[in-house]
């Protein structure tokens, strides 16, 4: 087990917190680090792959039209199969 921080201990490059802040860290082991100012970082970085998903979905249904039909068609089935599985699953037990 690593050894703990003490309340006055210095930081190391802004990164490593003493056990007393007023932010959100993680803290394991008496070692805080720092979510990015809030999570700032992660919500950009959320973003990003969320509008990269996005362009790649309109990619595919206009450049691949009939193969996102069936994508889709392939999709929503195995929604519909896993859900009538779990129905007949609990009617059974009935």
């Amino acid at each position: 087990m690593p050894p703990r921080l003490s309340d006055t201990q210095a930081t190391l490059n802004g990164w490593l917190r003493p056990m007393v802040h007023d932010g959100p860290w993680i803290c394991t082991y008496g070692y805080c680090l720092s979510t990015f100012e809030g999570g700032s970082m992660v919500k950009w970085i959320k973003r990003i792959v969320l509008i990269l998903l996005i362009v790649f979905v309109l990619f595919f249904v206009v450049g691949y039209p009939s193969e996102s039909a069936s994508a889709f068609n392939t999709f929503f089935g195995a929604v519909k199969s896993a859900f009538l599985r779990v129905w007949n699953f609990f009617t059974s037990l009935g």
